[in-house]
Order: structure tokens, then sequence, then C-alpha cells
């Protein structure tokens, strides 16, 4: 059996692009300078290399693109995201980045807006506390 590699990585980094195309906001939905930007980053070229490989890591173990691509395309936009903001670092103290680092993080996570979201989904169709809903809010 015989596996043209070339082949292979263009269509499964197509299907990427497609699934991208259609989870990211259009340029013209507001805010339209993010928006643009956020579709500049993403579609300006690239091997799509880290989802492609999220993909043949599923496919190796008998699951299927379609079961994967929204994994594949977060991996893809979290490497971007990467990208983007090593460009907005030089030059910067390091403090101040561990600093900037650790509050995004912190930010993020579940004390933040993760235990945010997951707090949100809890409470669908539910009546809340004016508590809960500050702390969702929050």
């Amino acid at each position: 059996m015989s596996l043209d590699v070339h082949a292979y990585m263009k269509e499964r980094a197509r299907a990427v692009d497609e699934a991208l195309e259609r989870s990211l906001p259009p340029e013209s939905a507001p805010p339209e300078t993010v928006h643009k930007a956020m579709r500049y980053s993403v579609f300006a070229g690239g091997k799509r290399l880290r989802p492609v490989l999220v993909i043949a890591g599923a496919e190796a173990v008998g699951g299927a693109t379609d079961d994967v691509i929204p994994t594949a395309c977060a991996m893809e936009l979290i490497h971007t995201y990467s990208l983007v903001h090593d460009d907005l670092r030089p030059g910067m103290d390091g403090r101040v980045l561990r600093d900037v680092l650790v509050e995004v993080a912190e930010a993020a996570g579940t004390g933040g807006m993760v235990g945010g979201q997951v707090a949100d989904l809890e409470a669908e169709g539910r009546q809340v506390t004016p508590e809960a809903l500050d702390y969702i809010h929050l």
C-alpha cells in the first residue's frame, strides 16, 4: 500500500480551511476590524501541519476526519494565536511579560472564563441566584 503524502496533506488541509471558513465570523460582522485581522492571520497561508497531524492521528486509530475537524481547527487557531502574540512581545520586559501571561492564564482558567462558561451551561433552563449570575458574567 502506497500513500501520496503530498496529496494527503493537501486534501486534509483543504478540509481544515473549509471548516475554518465556516467557523470564523465574516469580515463584515462587527467588530469588523477584529474579524478582518482574525481572518487575515488565519488565512495568510501555511501548511496546516498541526491540524493535519490531529486528523492523521485520529485516522490512524480508526477515527474519521469529520469527528476531529473541530479539534484540528482549534489546534490551528491556537497556533495562529501564538504566532500573533509572539510578534507583539519583542522588547517587552520579561517580568512584565510573565505577569501578563499569569493574569491571562488565570482569567482563562477554571477560576475565570472556563469556570464561568461551565456555570453558564449548568444554569441553562434553571433559575439562578443573582450571585450565580454575577459569577457567570464576571
